[in-house]
């Protein structure tokens, strides 16, 4: 191998090197400034992050509920929204009043019970039954039978 070869390998080399050096401080860099993290969810300035990563910016006010809030049900007067928080752990079942815009209820279900996606509002109901209904499932026993 010439020596101009050996030189121009070793100029490649010390080159890469730099250059994969240079990218690596600027990578731990943005990371130490908080640039690397992105984490879903409401941001101070007012947008936020959805889970694939996407920025928006929501209209109206956002009003912090429980994770997974699949379920939802406007009151028929308009004045509440029931919320089914459905994720893992506890779940819960909000009611956020719409003239204050928070959380004025929240009934937490432990494991094993647990929410469905279903709420709804009864209208025209039966003195006996609820205003307001979800799918929930609880645990169940097994008894035995008398033969």
């Amino acid at each position: 191998m010439s020596l101009r070869t050996r030189i121009a390998r070793g100029f490649r080399a010390r080159t890469f090197l730099l250059g994969a050096g240079a990218i690596i401080a600027l990578a731990l860099a943005a990371v130490a400034a908080g640039g690397g993290v992105l984490t879903a969810g409401p941001r101070p300035d007012g947008t936020a992050v959805t889970p694939n990563g996407w920025f928006i910016d929501p209209a109206g006010t956002q009003v912090q509920v429980g994770g997974r809030p699949y379920g939802l049900a406007l009151s028929p007067d308009g004045r509440r929204l029931l919320v089914s928080n459905d994720s893992q752990g506890t779940q819960s079942l909000m009611t956020v009043d719409a003239a204050s815009r928070s959380v004025s209820q929240s009934i937490p279900y432990v494991s094993p019970q647990a929410l469905y996606l279903g709420v709804v509002y009864a209208t025209g109901r039966a003195p006996m039954r609820p205003p307001a209904a979800t799918t929930r499932s609880a645990p169940t026993t097994s008894r035995p039978t008398a033969a």
